[in-house]
Order: C-alpha cells, then sequence, then structure tokens
C-alpha cells in the first residue's frame, strides 16, 4: 500500500447531517463517483493550523481506496487531503 497526497477540494459530497454527527456518504473528484463502503474513523482537529473546526474522516471507497478527507464549517469545504492506494 501506498499513501499519496492529494489535497484538492471536492467538487461534491453527499452526506448525512443528524443527531449532532457527519457522515459522508458519497463524493466526486476528478469527474468520478466514489460511494463510501464504511467509515474507519473520524476525529476533530482543533489544533492552531487549522482555520475553524476541522472534521477528519478516514473512508473506504467501493474500489478499496482509502480516502482521508477533511471538512471545515468556516469556510464550509470539503478536501481530499490523501488516498491510500492497494
Amino acid at each position: 500500500m501506498r499513501q499519496e497526497r492529494i489535497d484538492e477540494p471536492l467538487s461534491k459530497v453527499y452526506a448525512l447531517f443528524e443527531k449532532g454527527r457527519v457522515r459522508p456518504i458519497a463524493m466526486e473528484w476528478s469527474g468520478r463517483h466514489f460511494d463510501v463502503v464504511r467509515i474507519n474513523s473520524n476525529w476533530i482537529d482543533r489544533s492552531a493550523n487549522r482555520p475553524s473546526l476541522t472534521r477528519l474522516f478516514s473512508l473506504t471507497m467501493q474500489n478499496g481506496d482509502i480516502f482521508q478527507v477533511s471538512y471545515t464549517e468556516e469556510p464550509l469545504r470539503w478536501r481530499l487531503d490523501s488516498i491510500v492506494i492497494d
């Protein structure tokens, strides 16, 4: 396995917001659609080098790749930080 740094905005993210939690379901990146099959982990980064509260997710996609995705509330944005490729 190898990790590839991407650091690009996601064009679309489909997510469920319920009971104070965020759950990504699918996303579009680089003209392709990816379905989330499992949320491996999620955490909140409150470090000083982030502009606002940032939620981070490790997601297994339908093709087996693992995406690390971040979501910030101010400004509202989703980013694909890296991909772990089998």
